[in-house]
């Protein structure tokens, strides 16, 4: 790809495989999560530049490699969600404190925190109804409240929502999708949507959801694209008049492969959206 540069790297300081990568909403901060079961919390210096680890912002954050990290909206506080995907959970948690930063090498590596330490997270609530591995999870976009879209190898995205904000502890599921029927409500067109059924539902059941993606349009229902590991990706939207989720369209030609990631585009004034995909496809709705 040309028109592209590295403007920053640092050692990820995590002993087995990196699975996710987030920045959180003003790009100052990076969450890693990690096979070696851990999740550490990145902060850049604006003095130099470089990235750094506050006390107590690397933990182990579930028994089984950690597969997803996601922010929510700074307006609901400093709030993470990690998905232990053999443990087939979500955990939220909630930062509080201080803490003065310090600075991790690949020849020094911080160690993890010890009780007592500021800046701690601390693990508010588990949500635990998936039947199989959790893959991916996603905190929705301000305007929709304190939710979060989790998918799993079962097929089904549920949505949860924090019944207060105030109070972490509580949540409720208010949705779920099982992207594994061939009995959704569908809406065709020239994009070339379509029904999911047949050997395209069984096969999006048994290798499961990849990635969701919230659509953050501020003037749109709730609204989510969903990625499988067959290929399928569709967007569904939630219907006010029978309190559901139905699928609303299914997008095709991407390809024999699986899609691993999709990501919608935030909307800048364009008279259609941007959904890309894993699979080095761009696809613009009109």
């Amino acid at each position: 790809m040309t028109g592209t540069a590295i403007v920053s790297e640092f050692p990820s300081l995590h002993s087995d495989y990196v699975n996710d990568v987030k920045y959180d909403f003003y790009g100052r901060r990076v969450a890693t999560a990690s096979n070696d079961r851990t999740v550490k919390v990145w902060e850049i210096d604006p003095d130099t530049s470089k990235w750094t680890i506050r006390p107590g912002c690397e933990w182990q954050a579930h028994k089984s490699g950690v597969r997803a990290v996601s922010w929510a909206h700074p307006e609901f506080g400093q709030v993470l969600a990690t998905a232990g995907g053999r443990e087939r959970a979500v955990t939220i948690w909630e930062e509080s404190g201080g803490g003065t930063m310090m600075e991790s090498s690949a020849q020094s590596p911080s160690p993890l925190p010890s009780p007592g330490c500021s800046s701690r997270w601390t693990a508010r609530a588990h949500l635990s109804d998936a039947r199989k591995d959790v893959t991916c999870m996603e905190f929705s976009p301000r305007a929709l409240g304190l939710r979060i879209a989790v998918g799993s190898a079962d097929g089904w995205v549920r949505v949860y929502e924090a019944i207060d904000v105030q109070n972490l502890g509580h949540w409720s599921q208010v949705g779920q999708m099982d992207c594994t029927g061939d009995d959704a409500v569908v809406s065709g067109g020239s994009d070339g949507g379509g029904g999911v059924g047949g050997e395209a539902a069984a096969k999006v059941s048994e290798l499961g959801i990849r990635s969701v993606s919230w659509c953050n349009g501020r003037f749109e229902p709730p609204t989510m694209v969903v990625g499988g590991s067959s290929g399928f990706v569709g967007i569904y939207r939630y219907s006010d008049a029978s309190r559901q989720w139905f699928l609303m369209l299914r997008l095709t030609n991407h390809g024999r492969g699986g899609v691993l990631d999709v990501s919608w585009a935030p909307n800048i004034g364009r008279g259609y959206h941007l959904i890309a995909s894993s699979v080095s496809q761009i696809i613009p709705l009109k």
